[in-house]
């Protein structure tokens, strides 16, 4: 994800990802500088003819789209060393018993002070008053965490939001901008596991650590087991969601449905039956604990036994099936922004990916290409040798995936939410899905998102 911000004429709200909720065409541009309207992109969009939306024309450019580019293990290791540089990753299964709760304290506080100065609107695009963040920030219950922190652990039983604070309220920063609920940080899928580190004083929320993200969920989302019995359910031998809302069922028949999977997740395999697949499902008893019960799902209906062997070809498969998608700030609205399209592509093939894009521009740090002071014709040199090996483009607040150059002109695939041109500065194009672009998005053919580029992460 990424935070809005206004470039004059070349761009406004650059490439956000959202997905917006009905509005009414006056609405919509409510938020907008004045004398700017909203329009719909045209699609395909402009410079991208129609064989470039499929990912077999991209394949058929590569000299080996199936050849292993790394192994588990050599994933693996990107992981741990992704681990020790993130400041902000976690190994959850790691933490003491017992915690200096001063870094709790810290996270927390910043959120307060980052809610308690800005300037925030509710549902009815009135301002959210200082008495609604006084009444927040009590409700956070800092007084009541104790010196030393003991971790609970726990599985997500269903699909939760994970919330910057403990509300379910939408809040703006702008009125009318219902697409962009500032409170929500991620929508977790059943059976992430998290640590349980505090809860509210009437125990109606409760903070939690993914490794990934962190935030509030509701109690009632999170089974509570011991240390062990979490660990050995995430470690458990995987069987992958590679398709995209994908229906599980509580029945060997696949009649009792229980909850759809988006892509990436995954849950405990245990073995085949016939046409189905059997996985384990965490459940939450009347007391909150954790039972692990038997699910089921049809066998090759867009799942996976292990991880997807990680070669370009079935990257670009997986990214094109989530083309079309809707942007979604922070997965609110059963779609993506555009870190969580980046992290869901790639977990198939068991990388560990942060939630937020700054984050994943530092993934594999080591294979980063600073391109912040290259010229826009050296950009595309470096892209060319880059485009045979999946290559993350970052640029502030915004995260794509390359697909290649073609006569001279770099494309990507990537969620956003709109863009505007150097030819028409009185007109912002809303987008608001998984798409393919080429670099010039934004400035009539000038090279705009090329030169917003700051990184290539080369994931090879």
């Amino acid at each position: 994800m990424f935070r809005r911000c206004i470039c004059p004429i070349i761009f406004l709200g650059p490439f956000l990802c959202s997905v917006s909720l009905a509005q009414s065409p006056l609405e919509s541009n409510l938020h907008l500088p004045a004398g700017v309207l909203r329009e719909t992109a045209p699609s395909p969009l402009p410079h991208v003819k129609p064989a470039f939306e499929d990912f077999r024309f991209w394949t058929g450019r590569q000299p080996e789209p199936d050849k292993i580019i790394l192994n588990g293990d050599e994933i693996e290791r990107i992981n741990r060393e992704a681990l020790k540089s993130d400041p902000e990753a976690v190994d959850i299964f790691s933490l003491a018993d017992g915690i200096d709760s001063a870094f709790l304290k810290t996270i927390l506080s910043a959120d307060r002070q980052r809610y308690g100065k800005g300037t925030f609107f509710d549902l009815t695009n009135r301002t959210l008053l200082p008495d609604y963040f006084a009444q927040l920030f009590s409700r956070m219950n800092l007084k009541g965490i104790p010196a030393v922190l003991k971790p609970l652990y726990g599985l997500i039983t269903r699909e939760a939001n994970l919330r910057v604070l403990p509300s379910d309220d939408l809040v703006m920063d702008r009125p009318f901008d219902y697409a962009f609920d500032r409170f929500q940080s991620d929508k977790l899928d059943c059976g992430t596991a998290v640590a349980v580190l505090h809860y509210t004083a009437d125990h109606s929320w409760c903070f939690v650590e993914t490794g990934y993200a962190r935030g509030w969920v509701r109690p009632n989302d999170v089974a509570i087991g011991t240390r062990e019995e979490v660990m050995r359910f995430a470690a458990a031998k995987p069987l992958v969601v590679a398709g995209d809302a994908v229906p599980f069922y509580r029945d060997r028949e696949l009649t009792q449905f229980v909850f759809d999977l988006p892509m990436g997740a995954r849950l405990p395999f245990a073995g085949r039956d016939g046409d189905t697949s059997k996985v384990y499902l965490p459940w939450r008893n009347s007391r909150g604990g954790l039972v692990v019960v038997d699910g089921y799902v049809r066998s090759g209906a867009g799942v996976h036994e292990g991880y997807l062997p990680y070669t370009t070809a079935a990257v670009m498969r997986q990214a094109f099936k989530l083309k079309e998608n809707r942007y979604s700030w922070g997965g609110l609205h059963e779609g993506r922004d555009c870190s969580r399209f980046i992290m869901d592509v790639f977990r198939c093939f068991g990388f560990q990916m942060p939630r937020d894009s700054y984050r994943q521009a530092a993934f594999a740090g080591n294979r980063r290409l600073d391109v912040s002071k290259r010229t826009d014709s050296e950009k595309v040199n470096l892209l060319q040798r880059c485009q045979n090996a999946p290559t993350l483009l970052y640029m502030k607040g915004h995260v794509m995936l390359l697909l290649g150059v073609v006569d001279g002109r770099a494309y990507a695939i990537h969620s956003y939410w709109d863009y505007g041109t150097h030819d028409r500065p009185d007109v912002v194009y809303h987008v608001g899905r998984v798409a393919v672009t080429d670099l010039s998005v934004g400035k009539n053919g000038e090279g705009d998102l090329l030169r917003w580029i700051s990184a290539l992460i080369p994931l090879r």
